[in-house]
């Protein structure tokens, strides 16, 4: 099903002070290693481009959203659907579904759900954080499916051999929000612990949005080179009340305002990998175990009724992989293959009823070679062949039609080049076949009993991708600059049909565009740095709903991203830190017909933070959304009978909806929502114009 949470986005102002322990510096960035191919590497012997953020630069940044700290890099979109700090991340442009192809990894293993909910972002304490690595454009062959947008791994703090350490941080700010962080470590010559955890609550913009989230992270590992062991532990739980949506008219008179003071959704969970390396000769094993567990709760009250449920996931995943250096005619290689097993277990009762349960069992084999043909130019070649078995089941449907089971083997494979002509300037590309399953969301829905609607399930068939990239990274003078250009040619994309009510396989779509950034070290007091995405999403074919969408826009991806922003010493212990983020226009959803006529609004939004350092400690103030910009990033576009904007159902659109049912002969209708319309004004309004 498609997400059935739907909001308009208000930006208000924010403005907090906060006071921190500083720590030690992190790696400078000529001294980073990445996971790009699952083992320590130095970026420059990748063939493919990867963006580091340092752990200086997230506490540089001043920022407290990790979500938020992506949208500053080029080819990232940023969508807050429901004011909770876990929001959707987009790579390359995939709209509503961004979460769905843009994989999430902490320390190398999945933390993207298998449903239709974004990262559990707020789950990672910022503490924690050692570095961010991006390989945009498909990870397929090392991580799997979902990955066709690219890869997103965020790396945690492990303890320093002989380290001994404490930080901590305060932070305080407008709407009642609230913002503190500890961290320390303590290690001796062989073993070593660290401990990261925060708290974070805020009343946010919205009325009845509250959010109160609480983490923690343990490291404990050996630091024996030959034959280490590493053992993470973490838990995370989150309180948040939903405010529900807002209507046009609403948005002019009450922004601010709820019609579901009562609902809300809480969730938490935990998690455990042992991690084990060893040293062979020159080649090294390396082998993950994990165990991660989510649950939830969710209450929705609507016409008198209430609306309760929970939800419960565990996944556990095996990971063993292995890197051998060899050489042949004179050329050093290097080859890593591997093997990656996944448990994912999903149950949910809820009261409307609905009892369902899913299990899907992923295993696939990958191996990637990297040559180096001659000094500075390398060459990779990879390839996965994946087994998944998914079978849903809704125990409550006495038909029994509400199960099924689908088992496909997906492949993907991919090759990359990359030539460093010195040591700053480079060119890399690539091509790759990357793939992904449908969520359970996708092919499974609840249903509504109380309205005879059973629940249903529906499988649908993998989408694939063809993908290219070139891209070029050079430096000049003081600048450093990237350009890089990609096209991933789809079959079979999953997306919601709004005409069909239903998720579908598309017709073949694409996805191309061009990200160009550049950093500038100003004398030695000042960075600064600017990029821009251009994201050109269409069908390439095809019809959808009977309406012929060849050469269509995609809803929901702008087509200009652009960032700007400066880290500035104003003095020897004051720092100041500016950055401006915007989005240009946007088709609404459900405008794949492009003929709404208008799209979303473009907006810009400025962030603004101020330093000052005295002995350890460091104290700031920062404001978020300088100028107070207004902004909503999902609507819905209602095409049939005229033009006109809806952002979520009245009447009139539902007028609208039920004579193009009854004119195309459908079975049935979906509205927004259900929980919306405690005077049953929507519903009786499909029954009025349906009987």
């Amino acid at each position: 099903m498609k997400k059935s949470h739907i909001y308009v986005l208000l930006a208000g102002l924010l403005a907090s002070a906060g006071a921190y322990a500083q720590k030690t510096p992190d790696l400078a960035a000529d001294e980073v290693v990445v996971t790009a191919s699952r083992f320590e590497e130095k970026p420059r012997d990748q063939p493919i481009g990867v963006t580091v953020i340092t752990g200086e630069e997230i506490r540089d940044s001043g920022e407290t959203s990790l979500p938020r700290l992506l949208a500053r890099q080029p080819g990232v979109f940023v969508r807050d659907n429901s004011g909770s700090p876990d929001m959707q991340v987009d790579l390359r442009g995939f709209g509503i579904t961004g979460d769905q192809n843009t994989l999430v990894l902490l320390d190398g293993r999945r933390l993207s759900e298998h449903e239709l909910t974004s990262a559990r972002w707020s789950s990672i304490p910022i503490e924690s954080i050692d570095r961010i690595e991006i390989v945009r454009g498909s990870g397929a062959v090392l991580y799997g499916g979902g990955a066709t947008g690219g890869v997103i791994n965020v790396i945690t703090k492990g303890p320093d051999r002989g380290g001994k350490s404490f930080d901590a941080y305060a932070g305080g700010g407008s709407y009642n929000t609230q913002d503190y962080r500890v961290g320390g470590q303590l290690a001796g010559d062989s073993v070593g612990l660290s401990l990261n955890g925060g708290h974070y609550s805020s009343d946010n913009y919205r009325d009845n949005n509250r959010v109160v989230q609480d983490n923690i992270v343990a490291d404990l590992r050996n630091f024996d080179p030959d034959h280490s062991l590493n053992l993470k532990l973490g838990y995370d739980k989150q309180d948040l009340r939903l405010p529900g949506t807002r209507t046009e008219a609403e948005l002019d008179t009450d922004r601010r305002g709820t019609r579901t003071p009562e609902d809300f959704s809480n969730r938490w969970g935990g998690f455990a990998n042992l991690s084990g390396s060893f040293r062979l000769g020159e080649s090294e094993l390396i082998a993950d175990l994990g165990y991660r567990e989510k649950k939830n709760d969710f209450h929705s009250a609507f016409s008198g009724l209430t609306l309760d449920g929970n939800t419960k996931v565990e996944t556990t995943s095996f990971s063993p992989r292995m890197k051998v250096p060899y050489s042949v005619f004179g050329v050093d290689n290097s080859v890593v293959f591997g093997w990656d097993w996944e448990d994912w277990d999903y149950s949910s009762e809820r009261t409307n009823p609905a009892s369902a349960s899913a299990q899907q069992h992923n295993s696939g084999v990958y191996a990637q070679n990297v040559s180096t043909l001659v000094p500075g130019t390398t060459l990779s070649l990879g390839g996965r062949l994946q087994r998944i078995e998914f079978d849903a089941n809704d125990s409550s449907d006495p038909t029994g039609s509400a199960s099924g089971d689908q088992t496909r083997n997906p492949k993907a494979y991919e090759i990359g080049a990359r030539h460093q002509f010195n040591a700053t300037d480079a060119i890399y590309g690539k091509y790759g076949y990357s793939f992904r399953v449908a969520t359970l969301d996708e092919v499974y829905s609840p249903g509504l009993g109380a309205f005879f609607i059973p629940p249903s399930v529906t499988f649908l068939e993998p989408q694939t991708s063809h993908d290219t990239e070139l891209g070029f990274e050079v430096q000049l003078g003081p600048g450093r600059y990237r350009i890089a250009a990609y096209r991933s040619n789809l079959k079979n994309e999953i997306h919601f049909d709004s005409s069909a009510f239903a998720n579908v396989n598309l017709p073949p779509t694409k996805r191309s565009g061009a990200e160009l950034e550049g950093k500038w070290t100003l004398a030695t007091s000042a960075l600064l740095f600017a990029n821009y995405t251009y994201t050109d999403a269409r069908f390439r074919s095809g019809t959808l709903g009977g309406v012929d969408v060849s050469g269509n826009r995609i809803p929901l991806v702008p087509r200009h991203m652009a960032n700007v922003g400066i880290d500035w010493s104003m003095w020897e212990h004051t720092r100041l830190n500016a950055a401006a983020h915007y989005v240009g226009s946007q088709l609404y959803d459900g405008d794949e017909s492009n003929t709404f006529g208008r799209g979303m609004p473009s907006y810009w939004t400025t962030d603004l933070g101020v330093f000052h350092s005295i002995d350890d400690w460091t104290f700031g103030a920062s404001v978020r959304n300088l100028f107070d910009e207004k902004y909503y990033t999902y609507a819905l576009a209602i095409t049939f009978p005229t033009n006109t904007f809806i952002a979520y159902d009245d009447p009139e659109s539902l007028t609208a909806k039920t004579d193009f049912v009854k004119s195309h002969h459908l079975g049935g209708i979906m509205y927004w929502e259900h929980g919306d319309d405690p005077s049953q004004l929507l519903l009786t309004t499909i029954f009025n114009h349906l009987r």
